[in-house]
């Protein structure tokens, strides 16, 4: 084997391979046992290492805080789990980074918070997941301010704002990408309080004020799903952190390995499955994603559906 100190090359961090990586590679993929690993910190396939430097990633875990990342980590896991099989495959999960940036979206859900009596951070216990149908381009202005009161309509099942009970029925209100053939949707953590109530088998509908000064609910997740293989990322304005699915919040180009982000500002999270529930019409550009779930090196510290 070729000296791992010739060539700018050292030996992958990985334990398990004996492949060579470009010492200045920082986070890179290692082309001997396909890890994304860091030249610099050995730090092995983390999110948050993507389009970031190793200060960068550690400056964005501070700022995330403990909720964040268990929010993310709890969220991918209902929607893996409850993707139904006659959907189409997941493309892209990426998560809503623009949340790091203490957006609108996350001010209304903490004031909501803290206006049930409980204090911050909120308990994950305190909630639950649920499935947002939307059109894509309505994704971004969700991500980052939340779902709109002003744009309720329908309120077959009372006031509020709509969540599919799955993501089957969530699905029925997501709008296709025609040129892609690929679907966007969010998933939402929503607050047990008296201003939820649930139509069984349909949906949940969260009664938010109306002046939209705070909310129960909190934009975590979108999702893209289709037969395509990869897209852009949606919320990242900033390179984001995905997989292997497009994120769909990103306003400028996202780090991805095989989609593009939608909704991140700053760098954001993403793996690679599609979204599931949307609110109202918004403004969004594409998607980006991961394509399995692995351990994270965090520090634990009727309206469209």
């Amino acid at each position: 084997m070729a000296n791992a100190d010739a060539d700018d090359r050292i030996f992958c961090p990985n334990g398990e391979c004996d492949g060579l990586i470009k010492k200045s590679g920082v986070y890179q993929t290692c082309l001997t046992c396909g890890e994304h690993v860091c030249a610099l910190c050995h730090i092995i396939d983390d999110d948050l290492h993507e389009g970031r430097t190793c200060a960068q990633r550690i400056k964005i875990i501070h700022e995330m805080g403990e909720f964040l990342p268990r929010l993310f980590d709890a969220g991918e896991k209902y929607a893996r789990e409850n993707w139904p099989p006659n959907l189409s495959p997941l493309i892209r999960i990426e998560y809503n980074m623009r949340l790091a940036e203490k957006c609108l979206s996350l001010e209304r859900f903490y004031k909501g918070v803290i206006a049930l009596g409980d204090h911050l951070p909120p308990d994950l216990a305190r909630g639950f997941f649920a499935f947002h149908g939307t059109e894509t381009k309505s994704i971004l202005p969700i991500c980052i301010d939340g779902f709109d009161p002003r744009r309720r309509k329908g309120q077959a099942y009372g006031v509020g704002e709509y969540f599919g009970v799955t993501a089957a029925i969530s699905d029925g209100y997501c709008r296709t990408n025609t040129a892609s053939e690929i679907k966007t949707m969010l998933v939402a953590f929503i607050l047990r309080c008296p201003q939820v109530s649930t139509k069984v088998g349909f949906c949940h509908v969260v009664n938010n004020p109306i002046d939209w000064s705070y909310a129960y609910n909190l934009p975590v997740l979108i999702i893209s799903y289709g037969q395509q293989a990869s897209i852009p990322s949606i919320v990242a304005s900033t390179p984001s952190v995905i997989r292997s699915i497009p994120s769909i919040v990103a306003s400028t180009p996202s780090v991805i390995r095989s989609i593009p982000s939608i909704v991140a500002s700053t760098p954001s999270v993403i793996r690679s499955t599609p979204s599931i529930g949307a609110s109202t019409p918004s403004t969004i550009t594409n998607i980006a994603s991961s394509s399995q779930v692995k351990k994270k090196n965090w520090p634990m510290s009727c309206q469209l559906m």
